[in-house]
């Protein structure tokens, strides 16, 4: 109330100031100030100055207030819409409703007091809730800062931890200053689990923690919270160079990581020898342990000749020094059969050629000792049967010098091009054509020296019936040629029991036989074409019904004859020609309304009156064809009313609904019953005349006998009322039993109240009791 008290001060001292200059101009209003300004605006005091904060008299300008060049940050944060200047609570309001001013040098126009005071703030306001030990800490301790003229101020604070809390870790990167990924406002320690650091991340760190490192407490490596560590940890050696068994030693000169790793135990060791060094380890060297070769405390390179380590192993005594070294003939896998780079054919006159490329040494070179690897005789037969006598092979049909006729090369199964031709060419028996033109003969023929017990058909011997699973038989080429994987002598008419006719000729096989599986297979419509069913099986599944293979269709090229013989709404009269779209919007065609109501509308001119039984009054061959309409329905004409004209029941042609087919409705003023027997009079009267009435007596529980059954209905029903009345026989013949005589003396029978203990039902004299009082049950 305090700011819009001053205001009042202000305004009533500017009445006073007007009603003192009488017509005096309106900008004389500043010849008196209301009142000397704060220290912040000291400068501006003085009348020359009034128009610095006033736009015209005593009026106020927001824009000059955040216009100042002491307000520049306060109006940036407002235009963001930032801060507590443009929350809910003032963003809307006028600067001085809580910024007062003229009240005097030493006055504070702060505005505390307008928002409850500076101690009961709601931090929240500016966009920057405290939390945690926040919010018990004062003002002064994070607003530290005064303008020129004493005031503290509250703008441009930083939010981070290290503008008032010391980094006792002493980062210097941005991303690391940000305090909370570690630690909460609530406390400093313990940390906050868990923490927004993460030490695998190389943004965060350029180690990461592996294997062994993972469980290691912080402060092991970073002691006094110090994590900008001096030393280089790029290299194990940084923290474990008192732990190493290496000192001394080749292995020391290089990096633990070339053998170790930080995720894995320390004893084990993954170095890449090929990759790193020029001796590769491989054949039996792979195996080997270091030190078998790095001597322990050396800190030189191993010799990589074979002999500087195999020199006692030499079997041939230097036979094959001007040979070469050990690699020469041998590998590093086996000593003592890996024979495998000595080059047969530049040191010797026989070039080893396909098998004989690969047989061991030994199978020609049988010496005495295993050094001993003698000279052939140059004079000995070089042909095959030299070294193979072929006892058993081809039933000894061939000689030596046969051979080649027929293989490539020695020892190889190959054929020469003039024995493929003899054999498999195009006018042999079996001819290698497509798939089988590259085949290896023993792909075929099992046995090496066996070529003449093959059979043409596929059959177990060469494809195993995989696919069919002996589905179609054993006898492959029936359908298929050799080397022709495609069924090119399948004939679907007469090789099965499925005929294709019309559109099924020109489809794919594999469209009806998915994964090549033939049998079984469905051969009925919706197994294939369910997806394709157009009508979303509301017709059901018996497609061929009404579609053939040829894509006929009885209800195109018979529509009315099909329409009437398959469907249950027979088309007569105007719907014969009647396109189909016009009643089946759609070729699901199930269900369709099949009332008249369900197609057509009721025509204007019933006015809604007559409901929607269309078929009632009309038919299907023209809609002005109107059946009787009272010869039907629940109300038909018959007897008097067939006679009477429309106009009689329906007056101004209106229809009666309700209860206008009561009899009540036309007949309540002939109703000689009052009404008192309801309003189904045709219940006992009939259209065909009113008397005699149907009504039953014995079905209201009085069985009229004797004379009463020949009696007027009015002589105990008088005056219409058929409803209420006593059976008692005093009830009506209470008179008659006083004014009886007999014999012409009267006969008293006051008193007497039960008639049946004298008479009957059927005749009252001669007295006969019957013992029934009445005619009813």
């Amino acid at each position: 109330m305090r700011p819009l008290r001053s205001l009042l001060q202000l305004a009533s001292l500017a009445l006073v100031v007007l009603a003192g200059t009488g017509r005096a101009r309106a900008q004389d209003i500043f010849g008196t100030s209301p009142g000397e300004l704060t220290g912040s605006h000291a400068s501006l005091d003085g009348s020359s100055n009034c128009g610095t904060c006033h736009t015209s008299g005593k009026e106020l300008s927001k824009d000059k207030c955040l216009g100042c060049h002491d307000h520049w940050d306060l109006r940036t944060r407002i235009d963001s819409g930032k801060g507590f200047h443009s929350s809910d609570k003032v963003g809307s309001k006028s600067c001085w409703l809580c910024h007062s001013e003229h009240k005097g040098r030493s006055f504070d126009p702060m505005g505390w007091g307008t928002i409850g005071g500076r101690a009961n703030f709601n931090h929240d306001w500016t966009g920057w809730p405290l939390e945690g030990k926040h919010q018990a800490t004062g003002c002064d301790d994070c607003h530290k800062r005064k303008n020129r003229q004493g005031i503290r101020v509250y703008l441009g604070e930083s939010k981070t931890c290290g503008s008032c809390h010391k980094d006792p870790h002493n980062f210097s990167d941005g991303p690391m200053k940000n305090c909370e990924r570690c630690h909460t406002q609530d406390a400093w320690r313990p940390q906050k689990k868990p923490l927004g650091f993460d030490h695998n991340d190389t943004k965060d760190a350029k180690f990461a923690l592996r294997g062994s490192h993972a469980d290691v407490a912080c402060a092991k490596c970073h002691p006094k919270s110090e994590f900008n560590l001096k030393k280089d940890v790029s290299d194990c050696k940084g923290c474990h160079a008192d732990e190493s068994p290496h000192k001394g030693m080749l292995f020391d000169q290089r990096g633990c990581d070339q053998c170790h790793a930080d995720d894995a135990d320390w004893k084990k060791y993954d170095f890449d020898h090929n990759r790193r060094t020029k001796f590769r380890l491989d054949g039996a060297h792979a195996g080997k342990d270091c030190y078998g070769c790095h001597k322990k405390n050396s800190i030189t390179k191993p010799n990589r000749a074979c002999e500087s380590c195999h020199a006692k192993d030499d079997q041939h005594k230097g036979r094959f020094d001007k040979v070469g070294d050990c690699g020469s003939c041998h590998g590093t896998r086996d000593f003592k059969s890996d024979q495998s780079r000595f080059d047969h054919g530049k040191r010797t006159s026989f070039v080893l050629q396909a098998k004989h490329a690969v047989i061991p040494c030994r199978k020609c070179h049988r010496g005495r000792t295993p050094d001993d690897f003698e000279r052939f005789d140059p004079g000995l037969r070089k042909d095959c049967m030299g070294c193979h006598q072929h006892e058993k092979v081809h039933n000894k049909q061939f000689k030596s010098a046969e051979c080649l006729n027929c293989h490539l090369k020695p020892g190889e199964r190959k054929f020469t091009v003039e024995a493929a031709k003899t054999f498999h060419g195009p006018d042999s028996e079996f001819p290698l054509t497509d798939a089988h033109a590259n085949l290896k003969c023993e792909q075929c023929h099992k046995q090496a020296d066996r070529f003449d017990d093959q059979t043409p058909n596929c059959g177990e011997n060469c494809h195993k019936d995989r696919l069919h699973k002996g589905s179609l038989g054993q006898e492959c080429t029936r359908c298929h040629e050799g080397g022709v994987w495609d069924p090119t002598r399948f004939d679907h008419d007469k090789d099965s029991d499925y005929k294709l006719i019309g559109l099924h000729k020109k489809a794919d096989c594999f469209a009806c036989h998915p994964k090549r599986q033939f049998k079984p297979t469905p051969t009925a419509c919706v197994s294939c074409h369910a997806e394709d069913d157009a009508h979303a099986g509301s017709l059901g599944k018996r497609c061929e019904t009404c579609h053939s293979e040829t894509g006929a269709n009885v209800f195109v090229d018979k529509p009315l004859a099909s329409h009437n013989k398959l469907s249950a709404f027979k088309l007569e009269g105007a719907h014969t020609t009647t396109e189909c779209s016009e009643c089946h919007a759609t070729l699901k065609f199930k269900p369709t309304k099949q009332t008249c109501f369900g197609c057509h509308p009721e025509p204007d001119v019933h006015r809604g009156r007559f409901g929607t039984r269309c078929e009632g009054c009309h038919d299907a061959v023209a809609f002005n064809r109107i059946k009787p309409i009272h010869d039907v329905g629940n109300f038909s004409l018959t007897g008097s009313h067939d006679q009477l004209p429309c106009a009689r029941c329906h007056k101004d042609k209106r229809p009666l609904a309700g209860t206008g087919n009561l009899c009540i409705t036309c007949h309540r003023s002939d109703d000689i019953h009052a009404n008192s027997l309801g309003p189904k009079c045709g219940e006992c009267h009939t259209q065909w005349g009113f008397a005699p009435a149907r009504f039953d007596h014995s079905s209201v529980g009085c069985n009229l006998r004797g004379v009463h059954r020949t009696l007027p209905c009015m002589d105990c029903h008088k005056a219409g009322n058929f409803m209420g009345l006593s059976p008692a026989c005093g009830s009506c013949h209470l008179n008659d039993a006083r004014a009886v005589k007999l014999g012409g003396a009267r006969i008293d029978h006051t008193g007497l109240t039960e008639c049946a203990t004298c008479h009957n039902t059927s005749f009252f004299a001669p007295s006969r009791p019957s013992g029934r009082e009445s005619v009813c049950r």
